[in-house]
């Protein structure tokens, strides 16, 4: 989306490459999930995201029923008052007001950039598709951009429903309820909304499957302004996961779910094209023994995966070092697109030809196996703990201070 700023991946003469913070567009902190809440809150979850050399995030808003977007939103920056790094918000719209058009336009003129719809789960957050015409039309009037979880709800209750009758009910079932058919028919349907209203700017998020990803590239061919954001995890695992026994697949249960192998390698060849915008996380991460208490029923067991802190590296080692994938590809959608389409700063380099204000240095080529202690999240397991990573983040400044160094905190620069 963006060409590379002059100076990033600059190697110093120590061999360290300077690259900017990260920027992940995707994440859930203190998000509540019924009874439950994620593992992490703003000020774990930013400070994890620093240790892995991600220096902004992009959140949610959530209004529950009937709540003011702009009550909300004042709630939520109140929320999030602990946070180590740069925030934005996308804002949740999960119903139709008369007031809603109205609020939207005021949510924009208090910064809000980008409103967040759902196709699935239409029993709470989704939506069904007049509305999402009405948000769709409204953020384009307003310049406003759209962030989709592109899942057919309906087709995927009734295969849930199929799955319980069946009592079919283990983590492989949760990938088999939720086929990528399912994400290819929701992409598709987005695309012609856009192509109809000849707009928003749209972002497809947590791409997981081969099917959906290429019905985007095709959009982005004839022009459309269609982005595509996949995730970590679609690049590092696949639905064998959801295989191991004694119910451990129950740690990869995430929507969209893991695919196959061969989706896998088709999200790495798009990274590589530059089809892939983003790669965020969806960090959304329970506490093991909350993924665990109803493993043998997939219906039961809360969705969502952490790797704010893991992101950065895992996929400079893979994807540059492993692949072969340019460094300036990989900067670009782990951190340059992010920050031009959220208005997010990038420090620019001094013109003496000094270090800009906030930047990390990586070791790349050094490889280790990663631990989950080496990440801030107070989530107790990662899914990368034992996979042998290829990056470390040596030094991370953030305007101008050294925040961590090799995946410690250093407290003396960290905001209190």
């Amino acid at each position: 989306m963006v060409d590379p700023i002059a100076g990033w991946g600059r190697v110093q003469d120590d061999g360290l490459v300077v690259l900017p913070l990260g920027v992940d567009a995707h994440v859930h902190l203190a998000m509540d999930a019924g009874s439950l809440r994620t593992s992490d809150d703003f000020e774990s979850g930013s400070k994890a995201a620093l240790r892995g050399g991600t220096g902004a995030l992009v959140d949610f808003v959530e209004p529950e029923p009937g709540e003011p977007l702009r009550e909300a939103l004042r709630k939520r920056c109140l929320q999030a008052a602990p946070s180590s790094v740069q925030l934005r918000f996308h804002m949740t719209i999960s119903e139709w007001r008369d007031s809603t058009a109205e609020e939207m336009k005021s949510c924009v003129e208090a910064g809000i950039g980008s409103f967040k719809i759902y196709m699935a789960y239409l029993d709470s957050l989704g939506i069904d598709d007049p509305t999402i015409l009405k948000v769709l039309r409204v953020a384009n009037s307003l310049g406003a951009k759209v962030l989709v979880h592109a899942e057919d709800g309906r087709t995927i209750d009734e295969l849930r429903a199929d799955c319980v009758a069946r009592g079919d009910l283990s983590p492989r079932f949760h990938a088999l309820s939720r086929p990528a058919e399912t994400e290819a028919g929701a992409v598709a349907r987005l695309i012609s909304m856009v192509e109809e209203l000849g707009g928003p700017e749209l972002v497809v998020a947590h791409v997981s499957s081969a099917t959906a990803m290429s019905l985007i590239k095709a959009a982005k061919a004839r022009g459309l302004p269609v982005h595509a954001e996949t995730c970590t995890q679609y690049l590092a695992f696949d639905a064998s996961r959801y295989e191991l026994p004694d119910g451990q697949g129950a740690r990869y249960v995430m929507s969209p779910p893991l695919r196959s192998s061969e989706d896998v390698e088709y999200l790495w060849s798009c990274v590589a094209d530059g089809t892939a915008d983003f790669i965020a996380t969806d960090h959304c991460p329970f506490y093991l023994g909350q993924k665990m208490t109803h493993a043998n029923d997939f219906m039961k067991i809360p969705n969502g995966v952490g790797g704010v802190a893991e992101r950065m590296a895992f996929i400079l080692g893979e994807g540059h070092l492993r692949r072969g994938i340019p460094l300036q590809k990989l900067v670009s959608a782990l951190a340059l697109n992010a920050a031009a389409f959220h208005g997010i700063p990038v420090p620019a380099w001094p013109a003496n030809g000094g270090l800009p204000a906030s930047y990390c240095l990586w070791d790349l080529g050094r490889t280790y196996n990663y631990q989950r202690g080496m990440g801030a999240s107070r989530c107790d397991y990662s899914l990368y703990e034992g996979l042998e990573f290829r990056a470390v983040p040596r030094k991370v400044v953030l305007d101008g201070r050294v925040v961590a160094r090799e995946w410690q905190l250093d407290g003396r620069g960290l905001i209190a």
